[in-house]
């Protein structure tokens, strides 16, 4: 499953499509060179009764997986955005500390949010949890803020806010790598697949006895389903495969720290 989530959505639709379209070529092969026009036209009528049903059944269930996939990407997007909002209220956190303690933190977060840019997405695309490189700096930054507000000249409330900051960075953190833990549920997609597999050659069945309208029909039924599974496997994997989040608001917060737009002495 993790190979194919990771693969872009153009191929897994294409994949999706043409695994369809050849299941529902083998099966009007067999049905017409197999079966007599009599009992044909007899599958076709009982077919026709239930196609309601099967299409009632695989939109029920590739809904369900597209609305639950799809909460998962924008949690991910949300979290990305509020892990940002974080890191960008721990900077300004530090502007009434003195000058060398606030250059300090801001580089300690600037080399944070660099490493996790290099190593969390990497690892995440892979479908693993980062290596210990972001911890060290997440570990640096936290202790770095802990200790100059400690001191008696870090005023009370300034101690209160970038503590509070640095915590919420971590746990935005957290997470965002719970989110990228989270994987497609297998049973639902195979029962998904399995009734999209059922609609496919019940349409067929149908065409049988009714036509090129018919026909035409079952083709629009093989691409809708096709296309729906396809989603579902694109909309699984929110940091790698078809639709991967955002990560510019993170590296567009690094950049400021290192050209120093948060450093309270420098204005523009």
């Amino acid at each position: 499953m993790l190979w194919l989530t990771s693969q872009p959505t153009w191929a897994v639709f294409l994949a999706t499509l043409i695994a369809m379209a050849a299941i529902a070529a083998v099966a009007h092969h067999l049905m017409v060179t197999r079966i007599s026009e009599e009992r044909r036209q007899g599958m076709a009528r009982t077919a026709t009764v239930y196609i309601t049903e099967l299409g009632t059944l695989f939109a029920i269930l590739t809904g369900f997986l597209i609305s639950s996939e799809y909460s998962i990407y924008r949690q991910a997007q949300t979290s990305i955005a509020q892990e940002t909002s974080a890191g960008t209220n721990l900077a300004y956190s530090t502007r009434p500390l003195p000058a060398v303690d606030v250059s300090q933190i801001q580089a300690r977060e600037a080399l944070y949010i660099d490493t996790i840019e290099r190593e969390d997405w990497t690892a995440l695309a892979k479908g693993q949890l980062p290596g210990g490189n972001t911890f060290e700096t997440m570990r640096d930054l936290q202790g770095d803020a802990y200790r100059l507000t400690a001191r008696a000249y870090s005023p009370a409330s300034t101690e209160w806010e970038l503590r509070q900051s640095v915590d919420d960075l971590i746990a935005r953190r957290k997470e965002r790598l719970a989110i990228g833990t989270l994987t497609l549920p297998g049973l639902m997609f195979i029962l998904s697949v399995a009734a999209g597999l059922a609609l496919v050659i019940n349409a067929v069945m149908v065409s049988l006895g009714e036509g090129r309208y018919a026909a035409l029909v079952a083709a629009t039924i093989v691409v809708i389903v096709a296309l729906d599974l396809a989603l579902i496997i694109a909309l699984s994997a929110p940091f790698r495969g078809g639709f991967v989040v955002s990560r510019a608001p993170l590296e567009s917060l690094r950049i400021e720290l290192q050209q120093g737009r948060y450093l309270p002495w420098i204005r523009g």
